[in-house]
């Protein structure tokens, strides 16, 4: 089943394929006499066509989801602190998309430096949005990094 999620489009041709053949083995065995093999082909290529319609809007109307983008640091506390700071349409989220809104929020002529965006997590967080799982994407800041937020922003 995993090659399937993995591979739709070929998977549903592969379906196809074996259903053409196994549709001609089962009509020479017990005699049909209306039998058309182009018939079933027609058929399959407009049920495929019907597929990979739906399979294509499904994904449009996902990547037109909107991701909601949280600032997580630590404050005076010590306790998390969750900002919401902006929200982007799935298809638009990208790492240079994320530096710019915080290029944006960042109150300093200097550049910004965040930690957790050199991990491979963060890069991980990304492509799992771009892959459809998850609506939130939360970025850590630490009380190492240099990032002045904004606080007319909140």
């Amino acid at each position: 089943m995993e090659i399937i999620k993995k591979y739709p489009i070929w998977s549903a041709i592969a379906i196809g394929v074996l259903f053409v053949f196994v549709a001609k083995f089962v009509s020479e065995l017990y005699f049909f006499e209306d039998y058309d093999l182009w018939s079933l082909i027609d058929a399959y290529a407009t049920s495929l066509t019907l597929f990979l319609v739906f399979y294509s809007w499904k994904q449009n109307k996902k990547q037109m989801e909107t991701i909601k983008i949280f600032i997580e640091f630590i404050n005076e506390n010590g306790a998390n602190n969750q900002i919401a700071i902006d929200s982007i349409k799935r298809k638009n989220f990208s790492r240079s998309e994320l530096k710019g809104i915080l290029r944006e929020l960042h109150n300093s002529k200097e550049p910004y430096e965040i930690d957790y965006m050199s991990k491979s997590e963060f890069l991980d967080n990304i492509f799992s949005i771009q892959e459809g799982v998850g609506d939130e994407f939360f970025i850590k800041i630490s009380n190492n990094d240099i990032f002045n937020f904004k606080r007319e922003q909140q």
